[in-house]
């Protein structure tokens, strides 16, 4: 299932007034780009991953390096690291950051909290759950050896190669290009205007013997469509970091597993009280047959007490000197039965039970030859007479009930 995306970018110079798109997991839009407030945004578009993207000036951008592996000594480390870049105090500041792909240096993102909080609040109020909070300038292309603009009003986000953003405002072009041609190494000169600008066109015509490469665009629908096709290219900080972490409300993440939590729970109280049924039965069933065989063990010995090891019993007549009373019908006749089952391989005895002399057989085999050929061997002898009772098909075995008639 396709995964949507609703990306909200609040408007640079009116912060009640967002432009905002619905996309795929790829950046494709699935319809066009709206203006409005946050109220016009409607439930379905709120319920899918929404991502905010925040005026670019407003968000200090800077790259560090620091010797610390831990990112929880590297949280307390960076805001005295940036000290020097901060006009106001560390402590009013919210600091987000991200270990680059590229080198081992951290991207940070900061903000003033009280900013960051309105923003949220806002958002809260219209019920609106952000999963990424992150700096439109984030969405400039990172091209090696390449300066990237996007230019909008007096607005412009810039990138040098690999480097971090920055948004400068109300400044000519040339003066722009000069703030990113830090980088010595850079050679070309990619811009977007977000309109046809003659006046910017004849300031980058100047320039252009300086570059091996000028290459300039018109976004026809804005620069908001050049952020949502950069922001699945790469990498960005997400400014819900720390204290404006989202807290994991699990009663939501278990919400959609209740009624199936339900009919597991249903299922293995099922399961329970059957087994509990058929653990009754068959001790049950146990006792009933233990009082059998002892009932047929006096025969040899009138003097028996119970049957609680039948294996030591049988092998005690076996070997012992029998007595001359009346040979049991039940023993004899189940060890002609057994005779007959032991000479055929493909044989497996599921049950047996004993009533009125007569046995009830349930028998495993592989094929109607085996079971054929079991019969015979148990009517061959005079004293049982096998009857087949029923016959079943079952995960590729023969299933039979057999009744045997003792003649002893």
């Amino acid at each position: 299932m396709t995964k949507n995306y609703t990306i909200i970018r609040f408007h640079h110079n009116n912060k009640n007034r967002c432009e905002y798109v619905v996309t795929n997991e790829k950046g494709e839009i699935k319809d066009s780009i709206k203006y409005g407030n946050l109220n016009e945004i409607s439930d379905q578009e709120k319920n899918n991953t929404v991502i905010i993207m925040l005026p670019g000036e407003e968000i200090l951008n800077k790259s560090l390096t620091l010797p610390i592996k831990s990112d929880a000594k590297l949280r307390q480390a960076i805001p005295f690291a940036l000290e020097d870049d901060i006009a106001s105090d560390i402590n009013d500041c919210h600091f987000a950051f991200e270990k680059s792909e590229i080198d081992e240096s951290i991207i940070v993102n900061v903000i003033y909290k009280k900013l960051f909080k309105n923003y949220l609040n806002r958002l809260k109020e219209n019920n609106i759950i952000p999963s990424f909070v992150i700096s439109e300038n984030s969405c400039v292309s990172m091209i090696e050896d390449t300066i990237n603009l996007i230019i909008e009003d007096t607005k412009a986000h810039g990138r040098s190669g690999l480097r971090e953003s920055y948004t400068l405002d109300d400044m000519e072009l040339i003066n722009i290009i000069k703030v990113l041609e830090s980088n010595s190494n850079v050679n070309h000169l990619q811009i977007s205007l977000s309109e046809n600008n003659d006046s910017q066109v004849e300031q980058i015509k100047s320039i252009t013997e300086n570059y091996k490469s000028v290459d300039i665009k018109i976004l026809s629908k804005g620069a908001f469509q050049e952020f949502i096709k950069n922001y699945f290219s790469q990498d960005h900080t997400n400014l819900l970091q720390g204290d404006f972490k989202p807290k994991i409300k699990f009663e939501k993440i278990f919400k959609p597993w209740k009624k199936l939590a339900a009919f597991i729970a249903l299922l293995l109280i099922s399961m329970i009280i059957n087994n509990v049924l058929t653990t009754n039965k068959l001790v049950n069933y146990e006792a009933n047959l233990s009082a059998y065989f002892l009932d047929e063990y006096r025969y040899f010995y009138n003097n028996a007490i119970n049957a609680d090891d039948p294996i030591r019993m049988i092998n005690s007549i076996k070997n012992g000197t029998q007595l001359g009373m009346k040979n049991s019908i039940f023993l004899n006749g189940l060890n002609l039965i057994n005779e007959s089952v032991a000479k055929e391989n493909n044989v497996q005895l599921s049950s047996i039970s004993f009533d009125d002399n007569r046995f009830n057989l349930r028998i495993l085999t592989l094929t109607l030859t085996s079971l054929d050929s079991l019969i015979k061997n148990i009517n061959s002898n005079n004293s049982l007479n096998a009857i087949i009772q029923t016959t079943n098909q079952s995960n590729s075995k023969i299933e039979s009930r057999i009744e045997i008639q003792v003649n002893l």
